[in-house]
């Protein structure tokens, strides 16, 4: 007679701790740095999981739960140094203490496997066997995609923009004109500048009538710095089912200067941590540099993308402009500048797409190409008009021109005439 068919292993979430064991439990699971471990006798829940690099210890606090008369009980709830026998058989007396069972099997078998899964890391694959991003890269199309930074000055409109773009990716609804999520995901905001009473008021008055959509909110402005806080947020982001973290803002989650760049790449790694995509806002230094966020090169350089955002808001007006420009593109060339107008009317924020030509002060912010374009966009010029127009000298505009129609896609044509014009290339 062969040997009996072994009982398949029952899987249970990381989440759920302190899952009463029984007579059928037997499991491990390990998820975003939660192990549960769970057989008959007890279940053992091991969370903040931090290896150390130097010396190859692994320590995590351990809660263990198991029934006593019948009721499951808190038996031990300590850190605890996963590969130290000592450390082990210490935990084990003072459990056998509580409860009756093989306790050093217990703890040798369920530290042992936390160790090596979390040393394991994910799994290499063939990258021809690597899937496509559901939905393509973008979450909203050309705005958001992983490891974005929107960054300006203070009261340009980030963080409305910001939820804006939480709710639609949330619900699936256009709130910003223009501005479409690829699909519906799950989002938190995690908040280190302001208060959840705020965000609600800002929230309800975009989406206006109705129930706000189910939006999570993580406050973080008294917490610490970010890589303080992934443990706290991995187990927040797991328990939501969480796809996408919108953060807010990234100089007060830094666990240093944010010009130094160990603070850049420590809050980075902590970034990655998370498991989810992200998506972050920043301000610019004080000498007023628009290319990249303001500190060390590495927040611009560790992004997928950047987008440098300025407002324009006549004084009294209930309305201000928004000129979105992207500085940074992993992926592809550089996406033309997005023109928003945002509306306070008196119970609803309205936000609309515009024409950032319509709006001088935030067509300067446009590239000379792009500002030649607005100038011929009535149609075919002269060069001397277009630099007029643009403020450019002749020469720069003629090179411009020149250099673009040499490419294999150009923008501009020339039409004949003394003197010839400039014109637009119809796309087909």
């Amino acid at each position: 007679m062969g040997p009996a068919p072994q009982q398949p292993q029952a899987e249970y979430s990381a989440g759920s701790a302190g899952r009463p064991p029984d007579e059928r439990s037997n499991g491990f699971s390990f998820d975003r740095g939660v192990a549960l471990f769970i057989r008959p006798q007890a279940s053992l829940l091991f969370r903040e999981i931090r290896p150390d690099r130097r010396s190859g210890d692994v320590h995590a606090e351990l809660e263990v739960r198991g029934r006593v008369n019948g009721v499951v009980t808190l038996l031990c709830r300590a850190r605890l140094n996963l590969v130290s026998p000592r450390a082990k058989a210490d935990i084990a007396k003072y459990l056998g203490s509580r409860l009756r069972a093989d306790w050093p099997a217990l703890l040798e078998e369920s530290s042992w496997q936390v160790v090596d899964r979390s040393r394991q890391g994910r799994p290499a694959l063939l990258l021809r066997d690597a899937k496509p991003l559901s939905g393509g890269r973008h979450l909203v199309h050309p705005l958001l995609e992983d490891k974005t930074f929107l960054f300006g000055d203070g009261s340009v409109g980030k963080s409305l923009l910001f939820l804006a773009l939480g709710l639609s990716m949330h619900s699936g609804r256009e709130l910003i004109e223009g501005l479409k999520p690829a699909r519906i995901l799950r989002v938190a905001y995690a908040d280190a500048e302001c208060d959840g009473g705020t965000h609600r008021r800002r929230a309800q008055a975009l989406w206006g009538p109705g129930e706000l959509p189910d939006l999570l909110y993580i406050p973080m402005g008294t917490e610490g710095p970010l890589s303080h806080q992934v443990d706290r947020l991995r187990g927040i982001l797991r328990e939501h089912r969480t796809d996408v973290l919108l953060g807010d803002s990234v100089g007060l989650m830094t666990d240093g200067p944010p010009e130094d760049a160990a603070s850049a790449l420590a809050f980075m790694q902590a970034v990655n941590r998370l498991e989810v995509k992200t998506a972050w806002l920043a301000h610019v230094n004080r000498s007023g540099d628009t290319d990249r966020p303001f500190g060390s090169t590495f927040w611009h350089n560790s992004a997928r993308a950047t987008w440098y955002v300025r407002k324009v808001q006549e004084t009294a007006a209930t309305g201000l402009d928004v000129g979105l420009y992207n500085r940074k593109a992993n992926d592809g060339p550089l996406h033309r500048p997005i023109g928003l107008h945002i509306e306070f009317e008196p119970e609803r924020t309205v936000i609309r797409r515009t024409d950032i030509s319509s709006v001088p002060e935030l067509a300067s912010g446009l590239t000379v190409k792009e500002r030649i374009i607005v100038a011929v966009r009535p149609g075919a010029q002269t060069v001397a008009v277009i630099a007029e127009r643009t403020g450019l000298a002749v020469e720069n505009v003629r090179k411009v021109v020149n250099r673009d129609l040499e490419l294999a896609t150009p923008v501009f044509i020339k039409v004949t005439g003394d003197p010839y014009k400039i014109g637009l290339k119809v796309k087909a």
